[in-house]
């Protein structure tokens, strides 16, 4: 809230299989939470309806940046090409490697993200607020690593993926 302009509204996007703590749903100030999604018989068992996915979109389309965990919301932010800073730090505790947000950036499935140069990943809140900085003055930067992380997650952005998909697997019958 400190690091950012007064006429920035902040969107908190809570992950829908997982909670926060000490964050509620609501609008406090220029900031809103969110918790999306619909839960079943346990908390990793979600479903977005159509206008929540929508709703995402649209929020994202229409941001100046986005800050992330490491989730696939970067390669959403990299599509609409959005300036995107990952948070690799555990705020003001520091965390054993073990429970910290540090270990899931090591994943082998995420190095492709961390490696198109199209993210920031911030270690530290000086380097967190050096990036909302830096974007904020050009949001331009990094875009073609944003491209490449469209191209190697995404491949082809032609709305037929599915159809690729069903008719792969026809191959297999």
């Amino acid at each position: 809230d400190t690091l950012l302009p007064a006429d920035c509204h902040i969107l908190v996007r809570l992950p829908i299989a997982d909670d926060a703590a000490g964050l509620t749903p609501g609008r406090f100030g220029r900031i809103t939470v969110e918790h999306p999604g619909t839960r079943f018989d346990h908390r990793k068992n979600t479903e977005l309806s159509a206008a929540e996915d929508t709703h995402f979109a649209l929020s994202v389309l229409s941001s100046t940046l986005v800050v992330a965990g490491p989730s696939t919301v970067c390669i959403d932010a990299a599509f609409f090409d959005k300036p995107i800073v990952l948070v690799g730090f555990d705020g003001d505790t520091p965390r054993p490697y073990e429970k910290s947000i540090r270990r899931y950036y090591d994943a082998d499935h995420f190095a492709p993200v961390l490696e198109s140069g199209g993210v920031v990943l911030a270690e530290s809140a000086e380097a967190f607020a050096n990036a909302l900085r830096g974007y904020l003055i050009d949001p331009t930067r990094d875009r073609a690593g944003r491209r490449k992380l469209i191209e190697d997650q995404a491949w082809r952005l032609d709305c037929r993926a599915s159809e690729r998909l069903a008719a792969a697997l026809l191959t297999l019958l």
